[in-house]
């Protein structure tokens, strides 16, 4: 279950502001929950990690990658809808390829009455994770750390799909009215855990 926590705005209780950082969270989760299978089949970590990567700016942060990230369309599901239209002003969504390693960048922009939540943010995408049909022995653990001198919060996540071991690496970051969420999903092997820390260590906000 999400946790839900009372913010007081203007005098009046406003309890849907984790839940609506939640929500959208929790399907930015179980999109990255799903997205391995896009990833580039063929090259391997170790072939990731010895070719250039360069410095992107996407959303206001930089972030290196092997390749650039492209825009993509994200297709909430009705539960999401309605929560997320009372609270979410704007969506940016990106998506790269890092070999065996699939990488997804969302920005959403929180109305203003609403105060964002890394807590809500992080938890609500391993709850959606964990209700992906084919996962089973969900572990994870959270992490307080800073980007740029702002707050964030790792997430480091392993799981089993279809008899498959997977690992998810994932970073949350807020300033103000802004939340970003990077996902990395890989098999679970060193390597591939290699280029998904590269990739989330490289993340500043843009000066």
């Amino acid at each position: 279950m999400r946790k839900r926590i009372a913010l007081s705005v203007g005098g009046g209780l406003v309890v849907v502001a984790s839940l609506i950082v939640a929500s959208m969270a929790g399907v930015i989760g179980r999109e990255a929950g799903t997205a391995i299978a896009r990833a580039t089949v063929g090259e391997t970590a170790t072939d990731v990690l010895a070719r250039p990567w360069e410095a992107f700016e996407v959303a206001g942060l930089t972030i290196s990658s092997p390749t650039p990230f492209v825009r993509y369309e994200l297709n909430f599901p009705s539960d999401a809808r309605t929560v997320i239209e009372q609270g979410i002003e704007a969506i940016e969504n990106f998506r790269a390829d890092a070999g065996p390693v699939q990488v997804l960048l969302t920005q959403f922009i929180v109305k203003p009455h609403i105060q964002p939540s890394l807590e809500g943010a992080a938890d609500g995408a391993v709850s959606r994770v964990s209700k992906l049909p084919a996962v089973t022995d969900l572990r994870h653990h959270k992490t307080d750390v800073r980007v740029s001198g702002y707050p964030a919060i790792r997430v480091s996540a392993s799981y089993t799909e279809d008899d498959r071991p997977f690992r998810a690496e994932m970073l949350f970051l807020v300033a103000g009215q802004r939340v970003w969420q990077i996902s990395t999903t890989f098999t679970a092997l060193e390597p591939s855990r290699t280029v998904a820390e590269r990739l989330l260590a490289s993340v500043r906000f843009d000066q």
